[in-house]
This record gives C-alpha cells, sequence and structure tokens, in this order.
C-alpha cells in the first residue's frame, strides 16, 4: 500500500492522496435553509422548535446526504445537470471531483446480458399480468394495471436500449474520482475559512484559497474545516520548501 507523505513522495515522480474529504450536506442551499431552522432554540428542554424541525426534515436530510454520491451521467450528447462531488488533497494540488457513468468502447457480452434480462422481465411481467389480472389486455385501465405496465415498459425500453448500445459496440463506464477543476498547491499560500449562515450547526464551512489576497479556488461546505485547511497548509509548505530547495540545489550546481 502506497503512503503519501507531503513533501517526501517526489510530486515529480507520481501524484498521491494525502487526503480525501465529502462535502457536507451544509453546501448546498437547501441544507444551509435547514441549518438556520435547526439552529431555533425557542422551546423547553429537547422539546425545541429546531429540534423538532430536524426531526420531521429527517427524509430531506436523507436526500441531501446519499446526493453527494450522484454522479455525472453522459449519454450521448446528454449530461445531467445536477451530481454530487468530493474533495481530494494530493501531494500536487487540492482537487474537486465527481464520479461519471458514460457509454464507451467496452465489451458486447454485459450489454448483451443486461439487454436480454431487460426484455426477458418485460416479456415476464407483460404474461403474469395478462394471466393474473382479470379483464387484463395490452392497454391498462386500472390503477394496478398502469403501474404494471409502466415497469413493463421500462425494463423494455431498457433492454431494448442496451441492445442499442451493443450494436453501437458501446458498453455502460464507470469513472471514479474524475477531475472537475483543482488548484496546484503553490498557487495558493494562505487559506481562509468562511461560514455561510446556516452552516454553523453543522460545523461546516467554505475554504478560500488565496494567493497575496486574491482567491485562486474555492471549496463549498466542508465538514470541521479546520482540519482539513491545516493539511492543506502543511501539504503546500512541505511542496513549496521542497521544490525551492531543488530549485536551489540545481542553481549551486
Amino acid at each position: 500500500m502506497k503512503q503519501a507523505i507531503a513533501g517526501v513522495t517526489p510530486a515529480e515522480i507520481e501524484e498521491t492522496t494525502v487526503m480525501e474529504v465529502w462535502p457536507s450536506v451544509a453546501r448546498y442551499r437547501v441544507g444551509r435553509i435547514l441549518g438556520r431552522l435547526f439552529a431555533n432554540d425557542s422551546g423547553i428542554y429537547i422539546f425545541k422548535i429546531g429540534n423538532l424541525i430536524a426531526l420531521l426534515s429527517i427524509p430531506i436530510g436523507l436526500a441531501l446526504y446519499f446526493f453527494r454520491l450522484v454522479p455525472v451521467i453522459r449519454v450521448f450528447r446528454f449530461t445531467t445537470p445536477v451530481h454530487g462531488s468530493f474533495y481530494k488533497l494530493t501531494n500536487r494540488g487540492v482537487h474537486e471531483l465527481h464520479n461519471e457513468i458514460h457509454f464507451g468502447p467496452g465489451s458486447r457480452f454485459v450489454g448483451s446480458l443486461a439487454g436480454t434480462g431487460g426484455v426477458a422481465v418485460a416479456m415476464a411481467l407483460l404474461c403474469l399480468k395478462l394471466s393474473v389480472l382479470e379483464e387484463a389486455s395490452l392497454f391498462p385501465k386500472g390503477p394496478v394495471d398502469w403501474i404494471l405496465s409502466l415497469v413493463i415498459l421500462f425494463h423494455l425500453i431498457a433492454g431494448v436500449g442496451l441492445w442499442a448500445t451493443v450494436v453501437l459496440n458501446q458498453s455502460l463506464q464507470f469513472v471514479q474520482g474524475k477531475v472537475q477543476r483543482s488548484v496546484q498547491l503553490d498557487r495558493f499560500n494562505t487559506i481562509e475559512t468562511e461560514q455561510q449562515q446556516g452552516q454553523e450547526w453543522f460545523d461546516a464551512g467554505d475554504l478560500v484559497f488565496l494567493m497575496d489576497g486574491k482567491e485562486q479556488f474555492r471549496l463549498l461546505g466542508i465538514s470541521r474545516p479546520e482540519a482539513f485547511k491545516s493539511t492543506c497548509m502543511k501539504a503546500q509548505m512541505a511542496y513549496v520548501g521542497v521544490h525551492d530547495a531543488l530549485q536551489h540545489s540545481g542553481a549551486t550546481a
């Protein structure tokens, strides 16, 4: 197992991970609105308005939590506009990354198998519908009939679509950790923490990377930002120190 040590692992040879963090739900506007509501201390003992709102908003919180894992989906020219992301500190820079699902050249076996499975499930459900439901037909009538018909249609379209990708010699591929934007360690010399309204309740904040007072990069909604900030500054000082030492030794050689 490779262990990254900033300033010791040569950045010129290989980029290795120092630290990886996922943003808090306070990165999103809905999360910050909830944070302001949760901070309401009106009430008695544990029966405070903020606690009651937190209890009632658990489904929203779970949705925001798992939204961070949503990948970018690229299908031909269509790209999903919303997706999750995460942050990574390496011995070269700070990156914002996302996972991605797209079609690309690959094995036809998986696509053929999945397409056949989708069509087979659709046919099986259609036979079940025609044999079980009274007065069932190809055209839905009642609510149960409509639900079954939609499920059948979904599997049929998915199966045929996967067959089409096989014909086009394409396969579904998953890319983990594709860099979305980044900043090198020598492109900033200070980091400031900004806390937007609503992030206090989550103990979260934004990290602003500055070079001589000018903003170069920003990471939104980091949980307990001071820990990641400290690690980034240590990596930056080690990187710049080693880089300057190498330049000095090269100049005197």
